[in-house]
């Protein structure tokens, strides 16, 4: 036996492998689907100490937190707008790291098109809450109006650009490059240096 095969090799009796399906409790395995469990999470041994003894408010705010970068990974803007709706027709405090994310997740990643309209209403409650937005979703909703086009959406994303430098956020040339091309495209280039 090689030195490497050697390593390879298991030691002792392991244990096969379940789902998370097949782990779950009985009791969890029949909750229905308003009530996600806390083992769909899942989480390390330690986060799910830390999860369990959070408040039921908390537990809920931690799970939109967890179900927004969960949609972030699989680039699916309804869900994660449905999964907000949801909390908040519940009740669930929002946290504030959660804006971020799903206006640069509404936006559009990639080339996929973006939701303007929902991530409008989203900035419009993150600015109600008092949440200050970063440079990134500034420039992810920028981008979205720049690809939807149209004289009201380009004029959003300078009024963006605008409401950015009031926030005292530095613009990067990623906060310009899309609308730049979008208002040249549109006819309208001497607004891009305005």
């Amino acid at each position: 036996v090689t030195p490497h095969a050697a390593a390879a090799a298991p030691r002792g009796r392991q244990r096969p492998r379940r789902s998370p399906a097949a782990m779950k409790r009985p009791a969890e395995a029949a909750a229905g689907e308003d009530e996600a469990p806390a083992d769909s999470l899942e989480l390390t041994k330690r986060a799910r100490r830390k999860f369990d003894r959070l408040s039921p408010a908390a537990q809920a705010s931690f799970r939109l937190k967890h179900e927004i970068m969960s949609c972030h990974r699989t680039n699916d803007p309804p869900a994660a707008l449905a999964a907000y709706d949801k909390a908040l027709s519940a009740g669930v405090e929002v946290d504030p790291s959660v804006f971020p994310s799903l206006l640069t997740l509404l936006s559009g990643l990639g080339d996929a098109p973006g939701d303007v309209s929902g991530a409008e209403r989203v900035l419009g409650d993150a600015r109600a809450r008092g949440v200050r937005l970063n440079e990134a979703a500034y420039s992810s909703l920028v981008r979205a109006c720049a690809r939807a086009g149209g004289s009201g959406a380009l004029d959003r994303g300078l009024a963006l650009l605008g409401d950015m430098k009031a926030d005292g956020l530095v613009p990067r040339l990623r906060s310009y490059s899309s609308l730049v091309r979008a208002l040249g495209e549109a006819g309208r280039p001497g607004q891009a240096f305005a």
